[in-house]
């Protein structure tokens, strides 16, 4: 299995980062992204990961196990479960094999730039 982490956040697409931004969600158990017609769609191993996954980005189902990644421009686009709609310049598939984000959720509205970025 595999998981989607988000980052680089934003509450305004027009916004113009000086820094970072922050962390959304780490979406778990990824099986497959598969890309068609200019659309992503992410597979998941199992209904209650795929039903996890719509409630933190709000996106649309393809078919049961599956959600359609949503984008405005460059920016990945999530309607989190507060309500608000997120933009993210950057995500990245890894292996799960540690079963926890790379760092804490504490990160998430911070500043600070994850301790594995070396840029």
């Amino acid at each position: 299995m595999m998981r989607l982490l988000i980052l680089h956040g934003r509450d305004d697409p027009n916004q113009d980062l000086d820094y970072w931004g922050y962390s959304g969600p780490t979406l778990r158990e990824v099986v497959a992204i598969h890309g068609t017609y200019g659309r992503l769609n992410v597979f998941f191993g199992s209904e209650t990961a795929a039903v996890e996954a719509r409630r933190q980005t709000g996106w649309a189902r393809f078919c049961d196990l599956t959600l359609t990644m949503r984008f405005q421009e460059d920016l990945l686009v999530l309607t989190e479960p507060d309500g608000f709609t997120r933009y993210y310049g950057d995500w990245e598939l890894q292996a799960d094999r540690f079963g926890s984000p790379p760092w804490p959720d504490t990160v998430r509205h911070s500043q600070e730039i994850p301790r594995w970025h070396s840029g």
